[in-house]
């Protein structure tokens, strides 16, 4: 499907937002990700193809891609940042099983490292729009406060999802009035912020390396194999 670009917004230190026309009938859930496909002159050996997760909801009018733009990136990236509005990409989709499960009585913890906010992003727009409640656990973990995102969402969920619990970390550059956590997210903090570990299902969304090193560390903490679930995000190598 041809996707049309609307605009392109910096919405904190390196990260962006492209809004796109959303193709009548295109229907996906919260936490999928599309295939994009973009043509561009200069291909490094990333080539033309790469995954980027929906950060819209489907209850809004376009699609929305959130993505970084640090100084080393990819030519796809680079091709990416120079289209304009009305300009468009070809992307397949919507892919990937990182949903919110049927059961609204489960209890989630959503575990993020910087850019892997996005699928969370779309998730919680949709429970907002749709006045759904669940019982969410958001462990968020920047580099920076200037890292953060989308944080007038999640002011909202405070307000309009009884039983929403953010902690935010940061790993660096924590200033003296920060009065949230520091550090890399840790069984510690986890078990910390979790009353029930054993009946909440984990969605961890991140660099790769981080997704990764979860795993077992929740099974330590006698977490289902099952009850894990896992977005990762390629060709970033941050620790959260």
């Amino acid at each position: 499907m041809n996707l049309k670009l609307i605009h392109k917004v910096k919405i904190a230190a390196d990260s962006w937002e492209l809004m796109f026309e959303k193709p009548e009938g295109f229907v996906y859930e919260p936490g999928q990700f599309l295939e994009i496909y973009l043509e561009h002159p200069n291909q490094d050996d990333r080539g033309i193809k790469r995954w980027f997760t929906l950060s819209s909801s489907p209850t809004e009018a376009q699609l929305m891609i959130t993505t970084r733009l640090v100084d080393k990136h990819s030519s796809l990236k680079d091709a990416m940042f120079r289209l304009e509005p009305g300009d468009s990409i070809e992307a397949k989709g919507p892919m990937g099983s990182f949903v919110m499960p049927k059961d609204i009585k489960k209890p989630l913890v959503w575990i993020a490292g910087g850019i892997g906010i996005t699928p969370f992003r779309s998730q919680m727009k949709f429970l907002i729009d749709n006045q759904e409640q669940r019982d969410i656990t958001l462990i968020y973990s920047n580099r920076t406060v200037e890292d953060i995102c989308f944080e007038d969402l999640w002011a909202s969920a405070k307000e309009n999802i009884t039983n929403f619990k953010l902690i935010d970390t940061l790993v660096d550059k924590v200033p003296s009035n920060w009065d949230g956590k520091t550090g890399m997210i840790s069984k510690e903090m986890i078990k910390d912020a979790i009353g029930d570990m054993a009946e909440s299902e984990f969605y961890v969304s991140g660099p790769e390396p981080m997704v990764e090193a979860f795993k077992p560390m929740l099974m330590e903490m006698d977490v289902k194999e099952e009850n894990i679930h896992q977005d990762w995000f390629p060709n970033y190598t941050e620790k959260f």
